[in-house]
């Protein structure tokens, strides 16, 4: 499994991805938050926050699992460490870790 992802920090303020862009990857909540926004990423345009201790602590995995383009924008919130999953890896993790992919399709059913 380690071979799969990558670790990654991100300060605050970083963009992950945006609104629009093509779903390459699949971001896991070790520390930190993001938040995801439409466009254009006001306070007011928030859609929800994700954090290391949310129900579901991912983002990025709604294009990848649809493959459709990014359906909003992510913004670190605070300092954060992620584990990164790139899409055409999503399917073997899954495959290698059941609980995971249990937990990971009922998030997508939310």
């Amino acid at each position: 499994l380690a071979s799969l992802v990558v670790m990654q920090t991100f300060p605050a303020g970083r963009k992950l991805f945006r609104q629009g862009e093509p779903a390459d990857r699949v971001y896991l909540m070790l520390t930190g938050s993001v938040g995801v926004f439409r466009e254009p990423c006001t306070p007011a345009d928030l859609i929800y926050e994700v954090g290391h201790h949310s129900p579901t602590p991912w983002t990025g995995e709604l294009g990848v699992w649809s493959h459709r383009p990014r359906s909003g924008t992510a913004i670190v919130s605070q300092p954060s460490t992620l584990a990164t999953l790139k899409a055409e890896d999503l399917g073997t993790l899954l495959s290698l870790a059941p609980a995971l992919a249990r937990a990971f399709q009922r998030s997508m059913k939310e």
